[in-house]
């Protein structure tokens, strides 16, 4: 009986010590991961990501302008009375504020990238310190619209051409003009951008000399800004990138009925398929996990569609319309309603959890998990931390 007790505890030693060693780390816990959502009227709020518990609520003065960054213990956010407020992810305190000239907060004017926060607003971008809020450097005479985007430690931004600055200094890396006049927002993976235009070309076949509109989805390598390839779209109107999946780029357009959903190949920019748009995706940007897109639609169900097929298929209802962007961690969907509730859904079996009220509605604010190791979860297209 000695014998295997002590064999016991020699196979149970062997298990632990396996399981500490630094290459087969332990499981981590998911009990202690929060999610941050803001409603419409400036709530503030913090909830745990497992069971909804609140953890902390504030009422700010001025609402969120569109969405914030949680990254270094800290929540950032835009407001509408142009400042840039931070907050401690644990407390809710208020740890410093920054205010922007000429700010333009109804687009995505903010990211966070290698310990810098960059602020865009009217003709300029502005690089803040991340810890301390203390300014970096400013470029003025941009042209650009507000919207940026970040990827390894590089600021893309649409003014008169489409262009890469270095988030630590500043400086301008690449500029590449497109003859045709580009829009927001882009895609962005780990080596492209890629950016819709529109443009106009003579038409022989018109008998008053009318110019003939065409629109496309161009290809740029990263890091230098050379095109890779441009698509032209044929009977496309009121068009935007959509959504990005490792392979695929989704692109939601109004047809001659309705609107429709283009998937194109990353690759060569082929036609995969163009399918009508049942449901009625306006306004929240789709979410990508294995093979699927999420989704909310203005009929207050809440979809998932397949990246290969384009096939529908409703994962829950609600009592009102989705109009933020969800977030899907560790199988869990998490999404803010019109209904004032903010929504956790397993994704294998698409059962609600749980569901928590808001004092107001959630349809400008996406929300934002953040796991046990301080990675920080946004919706897929944001592009606000990398």
């Amino acid at each position: 009986m000695k014998f295997f007790s002590a064999a016991f505890l020699f196979v149970a030693l062997c298990y632990v010590f396996s399981a500490c060693r630094k290459d087969n780390p332990p499981a981590e816990p998911a009990t202690n991961q929060t999610i941050f959502i803001a409603d419409s009227k400036g709530g503030l709020y913090a909830f745990n990501a497992q069971t909804g518990a609140t953890l902390w609520e504030k009422q700010i003065d001025h609402p969120v302008s569109e969405g914030f960054v949680v990254a270094n213990g800290l929540l950032y956010m835009p407001t509408l009375d142009q400042t840039i407020q931070t907050y401690e992810v644990q407390t809710g305190n208020l740890k410093w504020e920054v205010k922007v000239d000429k700010a333009n907060l109804s687009t995505n004017n903010i990211v966070l990238t290698n310990g810098i926060l960059c602020i865009s607003g009217i003709d300029y971008l502005v690089g803040l310190d991340a810890t301390t809020g203390q300014k970096k450097w400013e470029l003025t005479s941009l042209a650009n619209d507000g919207m940026i985007y970040a990827q390894n430690g590089i600021i893309y931004i649409r003014s008169s051409a489409i262009t890469a600055i270095e988030a630590s200094t500043g400086t301008v890396k690449w500029r590449t003009t497109l003859k045709e006049f580009t829009e927001s927002p882009f895609v962005i993976d780990h080596e492209s951008l890629y950016v819709f235009s529109y443009a106009s070309e003579p038409d022989p076949s018109s008998p008053f000399g009318f110019p003939k509109p065409y629109e496309q989805v161009t290809r740029l390598d990263l890091k230098t800004g050379n095109i890779k390839w441009s698509q032209r779209l044929a009977g496309t109107a009121r068009t935007r990138l959509f959504a990005s999946s490792p392979e695929h780029l989704f692109i939601r357009y109004r047809g001659s009925f309705e609107y429709r959903l283009i998937s194109l190949a990353k690759e060569d920019g082929r036609l995969i398929w163009d399918i009508p748009e049942k449901p009625g995706f306006g306004w929240s940007s789709p979410f990508y996990s294995k093979s699927y897109l999420y989704m909310g639609a203005e009929d207050g169900g809440f979809y998932q569609m397949h990246e290969e097929t384009g096939s529908f298929k409703k994962v829950f209802q609600s009592n009102e319309a989705f109009r933020t962007s969800p977030v899907i961690v560790n199988g869990m969907i998490y999404v803010g309603g019109r209904d004032q509730r903010l929504y956790a859904v397993e994704e294998a079996t698409g059962q609600v959890k749980w569901s928590v009220p808001v004092k107001n509605d959630l349809f400008i604010v996406s929300p934002v998990v953040l796991d046990t190791k301080g990675k920080a979860y946004h919706y897929a297209e944001s592009g606000m931390l990398d």
